[in-house]
């Protein structure tokens, strides 16, 4: 029986005319309805919230990097007061190794501490040569070509007293050899530096004169505004 009942309703839905839907049964209506509706709902899923949804997931992995973010930054934002410290500690150790450049007036200055370092140690000046100046980064490099003659124990004595020197100055391509024919000089320097109840006979002996050449370099600061050529490497 209510098989039957069945088939007689989809008879009856089979003429239905959709022309004229407002004297359709009720039941009729509802199926109607309901099929419109869910239609209405698939389609809206897939033309507007399909869209939606991948901004979604976007936003959704922006927050989880913002997020991360966040955590690596508010560490040193805790501690920003220390940071302003540092660097503020740092700017003034940066000005201080600034003043320890030689300005160009002070080149002669310098070069007048490295002949006294030399003759306070009893060497013989060969030369003392100022070579071409030279921008890299954000300072100027002057080398300067030295050559000496004296003992080992002197030579040794005089490149400590050039790296203590107040200026920066580094030393750099040292090449060391014995002298072949040494001379008076040399040799009236090392008996000048034996006076004294206890001489170093390795110091006083003309014949262990030895020949060094060296290369200093001193520094100046480079001003950013400085209209110079570009730097060499």
């Amino acid at each position: 029986m209510a098989f039957d009942r069945v088939q007689d309703w989809f008879a009856e839905l089979r003429q239905l005319d959709v022309g004229s839907v407002g004297i359709w049964p009720r039941p009729a209506k509802a199926v109607a309805f309901a099929a419109v509706f869910c239609c209405a709902l698939l389609a809206g899923k897939f033309f507007y919230l399909s869209g939606k949804q991948a901004a979604v997931t976007t936003r959704i992995a922006s927050e989880t990097e913002l997020k991360r973010e966040y955590e690596r930054k508010a560490l040193p934002a805790a501690h920003l007061d220390s940071v302003r410290t540092r660097h503020s500690d740092a700017a003034a150790e940066f000005e201080a190794l600034l003043r320890q450049l030689p300005k160009d007036t002070e080149v002669p200055g310098l070069i007048e501490d490295i002949s006294r370092a030399a003759l306070r140690n009893a060497l013989v000046i060969e030369s003392i040569d100022l070579e071409t100046e030279r921008a890299v980064g954000f300072y100027m490099e002057l080398p300067i070509g030295i050559a000496v003659r004296g003992s080992f124990h002197d030579i040794g004595a005089f490149v400590s007293d050039v790296g203590a020197l107040s200026r920066i100055v580094t030393l750099h391509d040292f090449e060391l050899a014995p002298e072949e024919h040494p001379d008076q000089t040399v040799g009236s320097m090392a008996a000048a530096a034996c006076d004294g109840d206890d001489p170093e006979p390795t110091r006083c002996s003309s014949a262990n004169a030895l020949r060094m050449t060296i290369l200093a370099k001193t520094y100046s600061y480079l001003p950013r505004s400085a209209n110079l050529p570009e730097a060499q490497t």
